[in-house]
């Protein structure tokens, strides 16, 4: 599950940035940016995903 989203859609990030965070089986983990540009959420917080899905877009 996304637990939170620290940028908004739109947002330019630099590459490293925290995006997020997530919640599985009770362990709570960090999403970084891989590269830099404009993220595009495409989950809202709260929403289930299922494991490997996309999260995020960097364009």
């Amino acid at each position: 599950m996304l637990a939170t989203w620290f940028v908004a859609d739109g947002d330019t990030v630099a590459s490293g940035q925290l995006l997020g965070g997530v919640q599985v089986d009770k362990v709570d983990a960090e999403v970084t940016a891989p590269v830099a540009g404009t993220v595009r959420l495409l989950v809202s917080e709260d929403e289930a995903v299922v494991q490997g899905a996309p999260i995020a877009r960097i364009e």
